[in-house]
C-alpha cells in the first residue's frame, strides 16, 4: 500500500517533517538529502525533504507529463532522453567528510528496454569526474560506486528489465567497501580500497535521473532518493530501510481519556483535548485525522 493517496493533489500535510512527530525518528540519523517524489507533486522542483533544503531544479521536464503515478504511489518519471534530469548544484559533501560512510537509497522502476547504462543518482565534484558516488543500471545489472581517484564499484547479479525495486548502495571507509542490496538483500560487494578517504572537498552537483557531465540518462521512474552520511547494516536495510517512507509517517494524534462533567459541551471537549501535534506550518484546517 502506497503510504499517500495516489490521486492528482499532493498531500504535503500528511507527512512528519522532523523526527519528533515521525513514527520512526531514529531512521533520521545521519540524513543528508531526501528527494522524494512520493509524497506528491511539487510542481518544477523535486524537494529536498531532509531539512537540508537541497531541492532538485527539474530540467526540460513538466508536472503534467513527468510526475505519474506507478504501483507505489507518486513518481518522476525519465524517458531516457539526456536533456531530462534533476540537480541541484554545490551541495558539498552530505556529511561523508565528516564520517567516511555513505548510503544511497533509491525505489527506481527501470523500464523495459534500456538495459544498457542509465543513471539513477550521482554526487561527483565539481573539480573531477574521478570522485564522488555513484548509483546507476548497466547490462541488466544494478550498481553502486565510489569514486576517488579510481573506482570501486559493487555490482548485482542479471536482474530482468523491467524491473522495480529498492536498491541501497553503502560504502565504508573503515573496511574499504562498497556494497549493494536489491529489496534488502545483499547482492554484491566490492572491496578493493579506492585509495582515499572522502575527508578531503567534495563539492558539486547531486543529480537524479542521469550520471554527471550529462551521460547516460535514465529509462524508468523514481519514487525517492535518499541519502545518509553513515554506512547502514545489513540487518537494518534488511527491516527498517525496506521501508524508507516510515521515517516520514507522522506519530498518530493524542486522544484524552478524561472523563467530561456533566453540561460540557463537544465544542469545550474538542477545544480542550486537541489534536495537539507539533506546529508544522500548516494552516488548522489541514491537519489530517489518522
Amino acid at each position: 500500500m502506497p503510504l499517500f493517496p495516489r490521486d492528482p493533489t499532493p498531500s504535503w500535510q500528511d507527512w512528519a517533517r522532523f523526527p519528533d512527530e515521525s513514527e520512526r525518528p531514529d531512521m533520521w540519523r545521519g540524513l543528508t538529502l531526501a528527494w522524494v517524489p512520493l509524497l506528491g507533486p511539487s510542481g518544477n522542483f523535486v524537494a529536498d525533504v531532509s531539512r537540508g533544503l537541497n531541492h532538485g531544479a527539474l530540467t526540460n521536464m513538466e508536472q503534467v507529463d513527468d510526475w505519474v503515478v506507478n504501483e507505489k504511489g507518486w513518481a518522476i518519471k525519465f524517458r531516457g532522453t539526456s536533456g531530462e534530469f534533476a540537480n541541484v548544484s554545490n551541495v558539498g559533501t552530505l556529511g561523508y567528510n565528516a564520517t567516511n560512510e555513505a548510503t544511497m537509497i533509491a525505489s527506481v522502476s527501470v523500464a523495459s528496454g534500456f538495459s544498457g547504462t542509465g543513471g539513477i543518482a550521482d554526487q561527483s565534484d565539481a573539480t573531477s569526474t574521478n570522485r564522488g558516488f555513484q548509483m546507476f543500471y548497466q547490462s541488466n545489472t544494478i550498481k553502486f560506486r565510489a569514486r576517488a581517484g579510481g573506482n570501486q564499484t559493487a555490482s548485482s547479479g542479471t536482474l530482468s528489465f523491467p524491473h522495480s525495486g529498492v536498491f541501497v548502495g553503502t560504502y565504508s571507509g573503515s573496511d574499504a567497501a562498497v556494497r549493494i542490496y536489491v529489496d534488502g538483500v545483499e547482492v554484491g560487494a566490492d572491496t578493493d580500497s579506492v585509495g582515499a578517504t572522502w575527508n578531503n572537498t567534495l563539492t558539486g552537483d547531486f543529480t537524479m535521473g542521469r550520471l554527471h557531465g550529462n551521460v547516460f540518462p535514465l529509462g524508468g521512474e523514481i519514487n525517492y532518493v535518499i541519502c545518509l552520511n553513515r554506512r547502514l547494516t545489513a540487518s537494518e536495510i534488511a527491516s527498517d530501510w525496506l521501508d524508507p517512507m516510515a521515517m516520514f509517517r507522522p506519530l498518530p494524534l493524542a486522544v484524552s481519556a478524561f472523563v467530561p462533567a456533566a453540561g460540557i459541551t463537544d465544542g469545550e471537549i474538542a477545544a480542550a483535548t486537541g489534536p495537539k501535534r507539533h506546529d508544522v506550518d500548516l494552516p488548522p484546517a489541514e491537519v489530517v485525522a489518522y
